[in-house]
């Protein structure tokens, strides 16, 4: 699809193109707002062009959901990337961030890690955006947030949370397949585990690390291979929200 070059189209609503056939679109340079789920769906989607020029500031959740993109761009002026604004994209291979970008940067060519603001330092807390098709990561020591929907749907194996993550998201390991481990030290900072963090994984076991205070709604509902789960007698859990465990299969909780 194409606009016209001097397009003054300035926001991409919600749903706009959501479940349409197109194949490839170049998005205009005075769009500012890629709404939610505005492409998603669009299975015959491979190609979106973003220029350097673009005045691109936020792409909303779902934005690409369910697409077969296979590269993006993220040029200079975007400084939010709402939470699964590109889950749902099995075929994408490469992201590009503009190094003049302020807000986010590429690590490894496989993450996206972002600031919550655009100050110029190099306080990277977040971990905004994992590649779907990786199998192992090691997520940077500094990152005390993992992003809604960052590794969603992904082949991630086993993971190591790094000891300053004080965050793991809503929907953060949504239905990873394959994820069988998931590893904290006993010096973990983290704090909350978001509603549906873990739903629909098949691990077997987990060791509330001792600094939880909150285990979300729905957070490892549906794991049905989940037995185990072990929660230290120092633990400063405080609440365990309905159905966290729903449709798991515990057999033995120790405290």
């Amino acid at each position: 699809m194409n606009f016209q070059k001097k397009s003054k189209l300035q926001t991409i609503e919600k749903e706009a193109f959501s479940k349409s056939s197109i194949r490839n679109i170049v998005i205009p340079n005075e769009v500012k707002i890629i709404g939610s789920s505005a492409f998603s769906d669009c299975e015959l989607l491979q190609d979106i062009e973003i220029s350097e020029e673009s005045k691109l500031q936020t792409i909303e959740e779902y934005a690409f959901d369910g697409t077969s993109i296979e590269s993006i761009t993220i040029p200079s002026s975007v400084i939010d990337l709402k939470g699964g604004w590109c889950t749902g994209t099995s075929e994408l291979i490469q992201v590009k961030v503009s190094p003049l970008n302020p807000r986010f940067k590429l690590v490894g060519d496989v993450m996206i890690i972002g600031k919550s603001s655009n100050e110029s330092n190099n306080n990277y807390e977040n971990l905004n955006f994992c590649f779907q098709s990786i199998k192992k990561i090691t997520i940077p020591n500094f990152i005390k947030c993992i992003d809604s929907l960052a590794f969603a749907k992904s082949k991630i194996v086993n993971i190591k949370i790094p000891n300053n993550v004080r965050i793991i998201g809503k929907y953060a390991f949504y239905e990873c397949r394959q994820l069988q481990h998931i590893e904290f030290s006993k010096e973990s900072k983290l704090e909350i585990i978001e509603k549906d963090a873990f739903t629909r994984t098949p691990i077997k076991s987990i060791t509330i690390p001792n600094n939880v205070k909150v285990i979300g709604l729905y957070a490892f509902s549906f794991c049905n291979k989940l037995r185990s789960i072990e929660i230290s007698k120092e633990s400063k859990l405080q609440m365990i929200e309905n159905c966290a465990f729903e449709g798991s299969s515990i057999e033995n909780i120790t405290i």
